[in-house]
């Protein structure tokens, strides 16, 4: 019988495990796939906030506006530009699904498992975020239009996390079978 497994006959969850020894969490892993998701979005939010204000700003000077109308066109031009944005969007996915694969190398086994962790870890911190920052009106000041959104983007986040993990699974298993190959 051979000591090293034969990666083409094994399914995905009896491969990405690797053995049975290793069924725990590698929580160092996860959390750096969320710190990895999250503070590139936030740097992310954060850029394209400079920008949209600088943008504001500088079709000011041939206009006489008071302080708060200056914050208003600030807060509308932030609003739209944030949540609307078809690249913002696609950028957070990309940030989700490098989270995932972060949390999936790290872990060097059960990516899947991992990036699924990730992607509770980052809607767990966002929901105990929006409490922490909006209270009451994050629960409550909600149509369900907004909770449908809120789970539509929950499950995206979650897709795009272990997206992130099965690709980390696939290079892992794609290097043990060229280093199989080789000897």
């Amino acid at each position: 019988m051979e000591d090293t497994p034969n990666t083409s006959k094994q399914s995905l969850s009896e491969h990405t495990s690797g053995s049975t020894k290793k069924s725990y969490l590698r929580w160092k892993a996860v959390i750096a796939g969320v710190i990895v998701d999250l503070g590139g979005t936030t740097l992310l939010a954060i850029g394209v906030g400079v920008f949209l204000t600088l943008r504001v700003l500088s079709e000011l000077p041939g206009r006489l506006l008071s302080g708060f109308e200056i914050q208003e066109l600030i807060a509308a031009e932030l609003e739209e530009g944030l949540s609307g944005s078809i690249l913002v969007i696609v950028l957070g996915i990309l940030l989700s699904i490098f989270g995932g694969y972060v949390a999936g190398r790290i872990a060097k086994y059960d990516e899947l498992k991992h990036a699924l962790a990730t992607g509770i870890g980052v809607l767990l911190v966002s929901a105990a975020a929006g409490l922490l920052i909006g209270g009451d009106q994050f629960l409550t000041g909600r149509d369900f239009n907004d909770w449908t959104l809120t789970l539509f983007r929950s499950a995206i986040n979650i897709g795009a996390t272990i997206l992130g993990g099965y690709l980390a699974y696939f290079q892992r298993t794609r290097r043990s079978e060229v280093e199989a190959a080789r000897s």
